[in-house]
């Protein structure tokens, strides 16, 4: 591989995990925190149950689908098996058009030599021999 891609790669690498990491962190420092901003009071331990026990039956309800959560500040063990998943379809997919693209080029490139090869000589030799011809004329 070429080196001149390396730093180009890490810092992609370390974007996309930024941005992967972020949500989710700032998800889980959501839900430990108080609710407000200055000249709120955090709400006592009963209160955060009952809101606690009115979001889940909420959630068990017909036609309530999801936590609303995001997919990627679940577990860590959930979200390492989705980027797992993701990163299996993605890399199938890129090698399969690699390997296309190879095969391809493969086919191409020997059929393209075979036939232009000779006809480079041929036109190579017709200049050389036009150029003398010029030279000899303006010798005389």
């Amino acid at each position: 591989m070429n080196k001149a891609y390396l730093p180009a790669l890490s810092t992609m690498a370390v974007l996309m995990a930024t941005a992967f990491i972020l949500p989710g962190i700032q998800t889980a420092n959501a839900q430990y925190t108080g609710g407000g901003g200055p000249g709120t009071t955090s709400s006592s331990v009963e209160e955060q149950l009952k809101l606690a026990r009115e979001k889940t039956s909420l959630a068990q309800q017909q036609g309530a689908y999801g936590s609303g959560t995001s997919m990627v500040s679940g577990t860590l063990d959930n979200t390492i098996l989705f980027i797992i998943v993701l990163v299996v379809i993605f890399g199938g997919v890129a090698a399969a058009f690699f390997i296309k693209s190879r095969g391809a080029r493969r086919a191409v490139t020997s059929q393209s030599t075979r036939q232009s090869e000779p006809d480079w000589k041929l036109e190579a030799q017709r200049y050389k021999d036009e150029l003398e011809a010029m030279k000899r004329n303006q010798n005389r």
